[in-house]
């Protein structure tokens, strides 16, 4: 009789290494084998990824640099001027 390895986790009071590595195997096999079959979806989940972060770095940059030279013509030539 095959024993669930989430059954068998949850209720060991030991907590045994090799059992919580035999899940994330397992899960690593699942994940793996989803992106294999499910290529569409895996494909558009990189693009969006993508352009997301390609977009936040975009704006961040635009924002940070349009702060800083706002700032600029109002230093006081005596003191140093604000870093961001």
């Amino acid at each position: 009789m095959a024993v669930d390895p989430m059954v068998a986790l949850r209720y060991d009071d030991a907590c045994s290494a090799p059992r919580e590595w035999f899940i994330v195997i397992t899960d690593f096999r699942f994940c793996s084998s989803t992106i294999y079959l499910n290529r569409r979806f895996t494909f558009l989940a990189l693009l969006t990824l993508a352009l997301g972060i390609g977009l936040n770095t975009a704006i961040f940059s635009l924002i940070n640099d349009c702060a800083r030279s706002s700032f600029e013509n109002y230093c006081d030539g005596n003191r140093p001027p604000l870093q961001f």
